[in-house]
């Protein structure tokens, strides 16, 4: 993992972390974290129809640092360690999410 950035951290663009993710071979599908649920779930509770799609990547800026969260399950086409690793290795070669921390966290590993 990166180390976390200084105040002048540019988050990823979500839509090119889901994109990146998709062509990993390996990648079985990318599923909603904790936190992304949660807050559907809350929404939903007060009424406010402005939920934005569970999409399995979450985007956390916090005191200057970036730290990008991904969900997915692996289809166990290749070992998980390979997987984690060019995911990893492919988001912080970009220049959106240079130097940025990316914790990949595999729910489910399905056999082949």
């Amino acid at each position: 993992m990166g180390d976390a950035v200084g105040a002048g951290a540019r988050p990823p663009a979500p839509q090119d972390v889901l994109d990146h993710v998709r062509s990993v071979p390996g990648v079985a599908r990318l599923v909603p974290g904790f936190r992304e649920m949660l807050t559907a779930r809350v929404r939903s509770i007060v009424d406010l129809d402005t939920a934005e799609p569970a999409t399995g990547v979450d985007v956390v800026v916090r005191d200057g640092s970036v730290i990008v969260y991904i969900d997915c399950d692996v289809d166990g086409s290749r070992p998980m360690a390979h997987v984690v690793d060019d995911i990893v290795d492919g988001l912080q070669s970009t220049e959106t999410v240079a130097d940025r921390r990316v914790a990949v966290r595999v729910l489910r590993r399905q056999r082949p």
